[in-house]
């Protein structure tokens, strides 16, 4: 029986290269949007991580002011040195070293208080880190250290002056070395101390910096 319909399975050339363009096309489409998806979580991971350091750099601020209380103590080490031995006046600078000593606390409290660092891990918040049971454990332990290691220092200070018995003819210089060497001594230990206060926060942190760009946007690690 003869049909009445017939296709035709011929392809001409226009047509091919229309198919082609098509084709093509599609594929530039998926590639641009790859690129741009690429483009745009790289640039999530690189803002995620600014955020990420930026917020250690915070903590780290405030142990450097911390330890810069017992730069502040070097001249009234001197002084009260002078009264000691000079005066003869042990008590006089033991009182003359402890007033010195609660002011420069002061003077560090209200730096750091100035500093907002006790909310600086809620930036992270933005990019989906929850590090805020972790950021105020580390900050807690650090303003604990502190009032420690003030305490200690007080303490010692108080002891060596007071002790002291300086022979003949014996220089301000000596009392002098020996309360340095103690200011020396508690600033090591105070800066020990911070980093094993910090290295639970430092280690989620740089976690965090050193996964790969996806892991870091979707499935960021809870800190809480």
């Amino acid at each position: 029986m003869k049909s009445f319909f017939s296709i035709d399975n011929r392809i001409t050339i226009g047509e091919l290269i229309t198919v082609i363009s098509i084709v093509f096309s599609a594929i530039s489409v998926l590639i641009t949007w790859r690129n741009e998806q690429r483009i745009q979580i790289l640039e999530n991971a690189t803002r995620t991580r600014v955020e990420i350091a930026k917020t250690l750099n915070t903590v780290n601020q405030v142990i450097q002011i911390q330890l810069s209380f017992y730069e502040l103590i070097e001249e009234d080490i001197v002084e009260a040195s002078r009264i000691s031995v000079v005066e003869k006046e042990p008590f006089k600078a033991r009182d003359y070293m402890w007033e010195k000593l609660f002011r420069h606390r002061g003077e560090i409290l209200n730096i750091i208080s100035q500093n907002e660092w006790e909310i600086a891990y809620t930036n992270l918040l933005t990019y989906g880190i929850s590090a805020d049971s972790l950021y105020l454990t580390t900050i807690n332990r650090l303003k604990g250290l502190q009032e420690n290691q003030f305490n200690l220092t007080l303490r010692a200070f108080e002891k060596e002056i007071m002790d002291f018995k300086p022979g003949p003819g014996q220089q301000t210089t000596v009392l002098i070395d020996r309360l340095r060497e103690l200011k020396k001594t508690f600033r090591e230990s105070h800066l020990d101390y911070s980093k094993m206060a910090t290295s639970d926060l430092n280690s989620f942190c740089l976690k965090l910096i050193n996964e790969t760009d996806k892991k870091l946007i979707f499935n960021a690690d809870d800190g809480s």
